[in-house]
């Protein structure tokens, strides 16, 4: 998916106060709801009620979107695999690592939006419902790949279409 025309200025600039922000929703069919995800502390929402530490994080259309640091990589367009994206997030306050596990033999689906520091409510592109494929959970860092869902985990019938079968599929007359 191409990027809007204010992006590819930014990232061509020299110097620039509109930095890309990516935000990501994750869900999951037994969660009440979503985790809403930023790579940018660009506000601050308010204090932690047990630990009174700050919480910044990014406001985008009415939602906040908790500030974790994290690197994230967008999907590619290669024809031949279907598009895939890295996350890396620092696992430092322990938070995200039990959501990102499999629940119930379903995936949570992962939304992938960029958007600007400048305009946090105008999204420049937006990768939706891709499935949690993997995650790497060690001490420091949390990794994670998330793609669309491919053919290969699709279920397949359990018989072959052949005549004995399915007569009328080869039946010519």
């Amino acid at each position: 998916m191409p990027l809007s025309p204010s992006t590819v200025a930014s990232m061509m600039a020299q110097e620039t106060d509109n930095a890309d922000i990516v935000l990501l929703t994750i869900t999951h069919p037994s969660w009440t709801e979503p985790i809403y995800l930023s790579s940018d502390p660009t506000v601050f929402l308010r204090n932690d009620t047990e630990t009174n530490l700050p919480i910044y994080g990014t406001i985008s259309r009415g939602k906040e979107f908790l500030y974790i640091p994290m690197r994230a990589i967008a999907p590619d367009s290669r024809q031949e695999t279907p598009p895939e994206c890295k996350i890396s997030i620092d696992n430092v306050s322990r938070y995200i690592a039990p959501y990102l596990v499999k629940t119930d033999r379903r995936t949570p689906k992962v939304t992938f939006e960029i958007v600007t520091t400048a305009f946090p409510d105008i999204v420049d592109t937006v990768y939706p419902e891709f499935d949690l494929s993997s995650v790497t959970i060690n001490a420091q860092t949390v990794d994670a790949s998330i793609s669309l869902n491919t053919a290969s985990q699709e279920p397949v019938p359990w018989l072959r279409f052949v005549q004995a079968y399915f007569y009328s599929l080869f039946y010519s007359g």
